[in-house]
């Protein structure tokens, strides 16, 4: 299923002209992508916003707070890259939940290793831990995905930014210490990251460490945030 909408909105005094695309990644799945694509943009800015965020006529909050309100913000911001904003797999009352990208709860809030496993039967066969979904590979194939849709040279230049909620899948890409993916990315931004449990910010030493070795060599990871939400973390 392939489906292609161009429209042009003139937000305040600036008109972004972008296209929605409901591309497929890994293992099947699919998520929404609203896309701004620059020809011959040497950077490709990937948002994942948060809870309450969705198209301007179905969402309860302000236009500011909508995905198209969000698209002019991230343009005004980059200019002159591409921008990416993926759209979470499901939104239920109002929260995001990123299904495609990680294992969640209700809310959409990151399941804990600990709560990531499915209990045998009744003559007690051994409980099986579940894996997260593959979070780069699914990126990686929806970016490809956008590009053959569109027709567009996507640049290889990446630069993730994760808003409130939206920011747990950067933590789930940052898990995926893949050197052809993160060679890439040139910055991380926590902006705002949040989530309504404990645990926005769940990556050890030990997953950071595999990351620098993976990365390249001037990547900058950055956290956008206020004290209260630092000691919300």
């Amino acid at each position: 299923f392939r489906f292609v909408f161009v429209a042009l909105w003139k937000l305040r005094t600036m008109p972004i002209s972008a296209g929605l695309f409901h591309c497929r990644g890994a293992d099947q799945k699919y998520n929404w992508v609203l896309a701004r694509l620059i020809p011959g943009a040497q950077r490709c800015v990937v948002f994942f916003p948060g809870d309450i965020s969705d198209f301007a006529d179905c969402a309860p909050a302000p236009y500011c707070y909508s995905l198209e309100g969000l698209l002019w913000v991230l343009s005004c911001k980059y200019p002159e890259d591409s921008i990416v904003l993926v759209k979470p797999r499901i939104m239920k009352d109002h929260f995001a939940i990123y299904v495609n990208f990680m294992l969640v709860d209700g809310c959409g809030n990151p399941r804990p290793c600990s709560e990531r496993r499915v209990g045998g039967d009744e003559v007690g066969q051994a409980e099986a831990e579940l894996e997260h979904p593959r979070a780069v590979d699914h990126l990686r194939l929806l970016l490809d995905f956008l590009a053959q849709e569109t027709g567009e040279h996507l640049p290889q230049r990446l630069v993730l930014v994760g808003f409130s909620k939206g920011a747990s899948v950067l933590n789930a890409l940052m898990r995926e210490p893949e050197v052809d993916w993160w060679s890439r990315v040139e910055s991380v931004h926590f902006l705002d990251a949040g989530l309504t449990v404990p645990g926005v910010f769940p990556l050890s030493e030990e997953d950071l460490q595999r990351l620098r070795e993976a990365a390249a060599a001037h990547i900058r990871i950055w956290l956008h945030c206020s004290p209260r939400q630092i000691q919300d973390a």
